[in-house]
């Protein structure tokens, strides 16, 4: 599921060319809510500042690990594994139904 999920998400961002970075949770040691890929990902990009980063997830474990990581956007997104219900308990900054709700939040 994750990868149809990046295809998808690739798709609509950018060309697959276009992505620098692949990090999962065999990449570290502790897995989410940990912000540890996160981190990992901005150490390997050279990403100082985590406000800079926009986190998108389909849980409320996934919005956990952006705030946890001091992300300046995290976004919820209902296509996945939980509704809009559940994921508003994460409190994100924002819910979507469609990977193609990014672009206008984030540019």
């Amino acid at each position: 599921m994750f990868i149809s999920t990046l295809l998808k998400l690739a798709a609509i961002l950018v060309t697959p060319e276009e992505i620098d970075l692949l990090v999962t949770a065999s990449d570290v040691n502790k897995g989410r809510p940990s912000p540890d890929m996160i981190l990992l990902a901005m150490e390997k990009l050279h990403i100082i500042n985590p406000n800079s980063v926009v986190k998108v997830g389909d849980s409320v474990v996934d919005i956990m690990e952006g705030k946890n990581a001091g992300c300046g956007i995290n976004i919820g997104v209902t296509t996945g594994a939980q509704n809009e219900e559940m994921l508003l308990m994460a409190a994100p900054d924002f819910v979507i139904h469609g990977l193609d709700e990014i672009l206008p939040i984030v540019l």
